[in-house]
């Protein structure tokens, strides 16, 4: 399972850099810096409670608690490298496995969820684009219908203006691949407010 996961994730970290300009003042515990408005012409919600998220970024694996993993059925299956963050930096994929052939990717893209926007906007790169939140975080859920059928999800969380997380799962049925999303997503949101605490 582990080599779908990495190649679904590469396809979402495939994407454009892009930076964002001032706008509302952070929250205690999150960046100093404060959260941009989204560029017009993406359509991007912005980041209400922008978090730094920089420690996590050669260790995705701790933004995903073992205890929230383990509930779901899910061990640890080790950390792959595979090409480089759209900031340049190493692009780690933390991989989770649970007993009956369920799999879930987690990493942290070097980019702002905007990119994702730009991108569909640009090149109609996603057969399916669905905005969401997730515990108040923008999200996206990326997830191609045929993927789907198949019990495959891709999420996008955005954390600050240069960063979000990609969730990829591949699990039994599209039911089962949901519930793995949502609550792997909000364990990554939970974390990520939490600084790891």
């Amino acid at each position: 399972m582990k080599r779908g996961i990495v190649a679904t994730a590469i396809s979402a970290g495939a994407v454009l850099v892009l930076t964002g300009c001032g706008g509302a003042p952070a929250q205690p515990g999150s960046l100093d810096k404060p959260s941009s408005t989204s560029p017009s012409d993406s359509g991007a919600p912005k980041v209400p409670t922008p978090v730094d998220v920089s420690q996590y970024v050669q260790d995705p694996c701790s933004l995903t608690p073992e205890s929230s993993m383990s509930a779901l059925g899910l061990k640890r299956d080790g950390t792959d490298t595979v090409g480089k963050r759209a900031d340049g930096q190493p692009n780690k994929i933390c991989n989770w496995d649970g007993s009956k052939g369920d799999s879930t990717g987690v990493s942290l893209l070097g980019m702002g969820i905007d990119a994702q926007y730009k991108k569909q906007k640009m090149i109609h790169f996603y057969t399916k684009f669905e905005p969401t939140t997730i515990n108040g975080y923008p999200a996206v859920n990326t997830t191609k219908a045929n993927d789907e059928k198949d019990g495959r999800t891709s999420l996008t969380i955005g954390l600050n203006d240069h960063e979000s997380a990609d969730v990829q799962v591949i699990a039994r049925t599209p039911g089962e691949a949901k519930k793995i999303t949502d609550a792997v997503a909000k364990a990554i949101v939970d974390t990520a407010r939490s600084g790891g605490k």
